[in-house]
């Protein structure tokens, strides 16, 4: 399994191998928050508890988790198997709040890009009045599943 950045309703986080043990994978994220909820929801399965994560601030990642792979490869089954949203960004702005999910919209639309080149040259300022509909992105069509 290949997993660098997951995004989930109940945080973020980025997975590397670890370059000492490698039988083990680093579960970065960029709040505590974030990987406690991770622990607290898979602690069982990642074998770990909220003490183990590591507070590392002048990294590029502000805490971490080191696991095994073959227990991280569990857990994002379980989270995958735990899906019980129809709309990915209207869960985050849910559980995680509205500032979270402005994040996940901004990084939707980046990535938007890839399909629209144009929409990745919007600053930032325009992207929050920026309206998505057919007449700004030829082919756009409202989808009540999108995730």
């Amino acid at each position: 399994m290949s997993v660098m950045w997951l995004f989930t309703d109940f945080g973020f986080f980025s997975v590397v191998k670890s370059k000492e043990e490698h039988d083990k994978v680093l579960v970065r994220g960029r709040t505590v928050e974030d990987l406690e909820r991770l622990v607290l929801r898979h602690g069982s399965s990642l074998n770990s508890t909220v003490s183990d994560i590591l507070m590392t601030p002048k990294n590029d990642y502000c805490c971490r988790l080191i696991v095994p792979a073959s227990l991280w490869s569990q857990a994002v089954f379980e989270i995958s198997e735990n899906i019980d949203y129809d709309n990915f960004k209207n869960s985050v702005k849910k559980k995680l709040g509205h500032d979270r999910a402005n994040q996940c919209a901004s990084i939707w639309c980046t990535m938007r890009g890839l399909q629209y080149p144009r929409l990745d040259m919007i600053d930032d300022e325009s992207f929050q009045n920026f309206d998505l509909n057919e007449d700004t992105v030829p082919g756009y069509y409202e989808d009540t599943n999108e995730a």
